[in-house]
């Protein structure tokens, strides 16, 4: 049951002008102000800037090692993130528009510092800070990719499924602050049951979500096809649709051809998985926010 359930007895006219966008920041203060817990006061009043500011936040989620920082990477056109041959991200970080580099870590104690970008490994990697021992709460990069603009913020979690069961925990803690989600797949190996699992819980709780089947050029054509083919019967099962857009691509073959400025072999497949994306964006961000932010007040 929501705050704004709980109380709608009392308030119901502003529970119904809530789903308005004109009055959705309003009706939060108000909210926010009428409350004696201060857990739910600092909610509403984070769901009232967030719409003011109209932040969305895009997760990109799914099993370790499925290339999921460098998905990212690609699509912001930069490398900004770490990524390896093991596990490498270990704290949830977001990605927002700036209009320069600038990386700020956010320790549990509440205390807080800015750090260049190439120190970055040192707070989000598993390498660079074992089991947390940083106490890192979570981090933000800030960069000037046009992919950010207009309010959007990228989560890169941590991979579910690894042997470090304090990556799934965060990333699962993290998961109910995403608006919508990128699911990440790759050949190596198929869809797991661990993915399976967590699917059904990302889609029940994101509005939108777009399924990237990368590191496309590992195998071959007639390998991948069958890939594809196996993963969609078996991600139409798990969603419970036929209608299951899935986007095959290069991520680490795109980022190279782009810090190159040359043309990715997998251009279009590439494009018109950002394009889709950004379209979403366009049109329906807004809707898509409010509806989640009612729902979380």
């Amino acid at each position: 049951m929501t705050i704004l359930n709980n109380i709608g007895k009392i308030m119901a006219s502003d529970c119904d002008r809530a789903v308005q966008s004109d009055h959705l920041y309003d009706v939060l203060i108000r909210l926010a102000q009428s409350l004696d817990n201060d857990a739910d006061q600092k909610l509403l009043r984070h769901l009232a800037q967030r719409w003011q500011e109209k932040t969305f936040n895009l997760m990109v989620l799914g099993q370790f090692k499925r290339g999921k920082s460098t998905l990212i990477n690609a699509l912001l056109g930069m490398s900004i993130l770490p990524t390896g041959v093991v596990p490498v991200t270990a704290i949830p970080t977001s990605l927002r528009y700036g209009d320069t580099i600038r990386c700020v870590v956010e320790f549990r104690n509440g205390e807080s510092c800015d750090i260049p970008l190439e120190e970055l490994p040192h707070y989000v990697t598993e390498e660079g800070n074992p089991k947390n021992e940083k106490a890192v709460a979570h981090v933000t990069v800030f960069a000037p990719s046009p992919f950010l603009s207009h309010g959007v913020q990228v989560f890169d979690t941590p991979g579910i499924g690894s042997t470090l069961l304090t990556n799934t925990d965060a990333t699962k803690k993290a998961l109910p602050q995403g608006d919508a989600g990128i699911f990440v797949l790759s050949p190596d190996p198929p869809l797991t049951e661990t993915e399976a699992t967590f699917l059904r819980e990302v889609s029940s709780r994101v509005t939108r979500l777009f399924i990237v089947f990368t590191k496309a050029d590992i195998v071959g054509r007639s390998e991948l096809e069958e890939l594809i083919q196996f993963n969609l019967q078996l991600l139409r099962e798990i969603l419970e649709t036929d209608d299951v857009p899935l986007f095959r691509v290069s991520a680490r073959m795109v980022l190279e051809a782009i810090e190159r400025s040359q043309t990715p072999r997998d251009a279009y497949e590439f494009a018109k998985l950002r394009e889709t994306i950004q379209e979403f964006l366009r049109n329906e961000k807004e809707a898509v926010l409010r509806k989640a932010i009612v729902a979380r007040a």
